[in-house]
C-alpha cells in the first residue's frame, strides 16, 4: 500500500512581503519545515536550554549530597544517643545497687560505726574561724 502525499504550498510574510516557502507535504517530513527565525538565534535558544539543564543538573546532585550528607550525621547521633541512653541506664542501676538500703547497712557494719544517742558540738568562736583579708 502506497501513501499518498498531498503538497500545500505555504506563504509567509517576512518584512512586509509574501512569499511562497517550500511546500509541505504529508504525511509531514521535517525537512520541510522552516523555521521564521535565524539559526544563530535558534543555536542560542538551544544552547540557553542545554546550559539551564546541565545547572539544574548540578544543582540536583548538589542538593542530593547534601542530603545524604545530613542524613548520615542524624544517624551518627541517633547512634551516639542509643549509646549514651543504655549508659545513662547502666549507671542508673549502679547507682540504684550501691546506695540501696541494705547494702548502706552493710557498709556500717563492715566499718564499725555505732549508734550515738547524743551529738555533742565543739564550740568555734568566730574570730578563728575566718580572718578577713584587708
Amino acid at each position: 500500500m502506497k501513501t499518498q502525499r498531498l503538497f500545500l504550498p505555504l506563504t509567509t510574510e517576512c518584512h512586509g512581503r509574501k512569499s511562497v516557502v517550500r511546500g509541505l507535504t504529508f504525511p509531514l517530513n521535517p525537512a520541510d519545515f522552516v523555521f521564521p527565525v535565524s539559526k544563530n538565534f535558534f543555536c542560542c535558544v538551544v544552547g540557553g536550554i542545554f546550559l539551564l539543564v546541565i545547572s539544574l543538573l548540578i544543582f540536583y546532585l548538589f542538593q542530593i549530597e547534601g542530603l545524604t550528607k545530613e542524613n548520615y550525621f542524624i544517624k551518627m547521633e541517633q547512634k551516639k544517643i542509643e549509646g549514651l541512653s543504655e549508659e545513662s541506664l547502666f549507671s542508673e542501676k549502679e547507682y540504684t545497687r550501691l546506695f540501696a538500703l541494705k547494702n548502706l547497712e552493710q557498709e556500717i557494719n563492715t566499718l564499725g560505726l555505732v549508734k550515738v544517742s547524743e551529738i555533742k558540738y565543739i564550740p568555734f568562736s568566730n574570730e578563728y574561724l575566718v580572718q578577713e583579708k584587708h
